[in-house]
């Protein structure tokens, strides 16, 4: 049994990082080692969970110091991983990099912070080792970093979610409105305004039997977009059709994915892209765009687009909700991907990465392990 310290800049409801911390905490429990998370700010606190203000309060913490790993999950600029540029009396330390948003697609003090983050992240390469949740994220760090990007290993994220069964409702088409929707943050890096413009443009005969749903956690929006988001709805004169819902508990959102015909993703950048996978066991039809790692979290599961083709969105939901529910033989390749990203498949991965790393010990490569 190793002492693992997970270190985050927040653990919090409804935020991808914060989750995957919270997964890889339960299987590193399960496990057999101990396992306690820093944080800057938490919504669990407990004897498990420790706010941490700074660098200072981390490097104080007697638990903390007697670690034997730490692991330091970043997307965003914090105080606590400066902790890497000083030293640990004897833990290998571990970078597990979920991605920052480009700046140019954030706007107030979420652009300064990715501006931040991106300036800070040159310190990962004073880690002893290197996670990543996609080839994709893999090559982000590598460009901004000095790490090789053949010290990385991959660990993709898995999905905590139930694969739905054959909803008889959902066949019945003709007899319900068509449902579409969208999950992640309202913001602009998410591009739900396009998704708003392409509803617009479906044929008048379709809009009459089809209902949107834009769902996010507000505390995770910016506040900005998501009023212009209701102007754009105003001003198309789709209040009727789209509808903002936020802060849905898990067995409503999962009510959302369980009716939905097509779930839509208009992001310009993602890292992973969890509600991907989610609308995938959801047996959703899934439309993306082409960006960041999206086509490895959807695979052939779904269809890609070019990022801001607001008219090819029209016609891939057009065609998407004149295709109907997937059959089974196209839910059994859904369910060939999804295999991946399952929590026994993570599981296996991370304690095989720990048990590397571990046994490499601090200051030393211990070469990916990522198979």
């Amino acid at each position: 049994m190793a002492r693992i310290a997970l270190v985050a800049g927040i653990c919090t409801s409804r935020d991808a990082i914060s989750n995957a911390v919270r997964m890889q905490e339960q299987l590193l429990v399960d496990g057999g080692h101990e396992v306690v998370v820093f944080s800057q700010h938490t919504d669990f606190p407990g004897p498990t969970h420790r706010a941490t203000p700074h660098v200072w309060s981390l490097q104080s913490d007697e638990w903390f110091r007697s670690a034997d790993l730490v692991v330091f999950h970043f997307g965003i600029h914090y105080s606590l991983f400066d902790e890497l540029l000083l030293s640990h009396p004897n833990a290998a330390r571990v970078v597990h990099f979920h991605n920052v948003t480009p700046p140019e697609f954030l706007g107030g003090k979420s652009r300064i912070q990715a501006i931040r983050g991106l300036d800070q992240f040159s310190i990962a390469s004073r880690a002893d080792a290197f996670w990543s949740d996609s080839s994709h994220n893999t090559a982000c760090l590598a460009e901004w970093s000095d790490v090789d990007p053949a010290a990385v290993s991959l660990l993709p994220l898995a999905v905590h979610w139930e694969i739905l069964t054959c909803d008889q409702d959902r066949l019945a088409m003709h007899e319900r409105p068509k449902r579409v929707i969208a999950v992640g943050r309202l913001t602009d890096a998410k591009g739900q305004r396009d998704i708003v413009d392409a509803v617009a443009r479906l044929p008048e005969t379709l809009q009459r039997r089809v209902v949107v749903d834009l769902i996010g956690a507000e505390a995770h929006s910016d506040p900005t977009y998501i009023e212009a988001l209701r102007e754009q709805i105003k001003d198309f004169g789709l209040e009727r059709i789209v509808r903002i819902e936020l802060d849905l508990d898990d067995a409503t959102l999962r009510d959302r994915y369980a009716a939905a015909d097509v779930f839509v993703s208009a992001s310009r950048h993602e890292g992973f892209c969890v509600p991907v996978i989610e609308a995938l066991a959801g047996r959703c039809r899934v439309i993306a765009t082409d960006v960041g790692a999206v086509s490895e979290t959807l695979g052939t599961c779904g269809t890609l687009l070019p990022v801001g083709d607001v008219p090819a969105l029209a016609v891939a939901i057009d065609q998407a909700l004149l295709a109907g529910p997937l059959s089974e033989e196209e839910f059994k390749v859904v369910l060939r991907h999804l295999d991946q990203f399952s929590v026994e498949s993570l599981r296996v991965r991370l304690l095989a990465l720990v048990d590397a790393v571990l046994l490499a010990g601090p200051g030393i490569d211990p070469g990916p392990c990522s198979q």
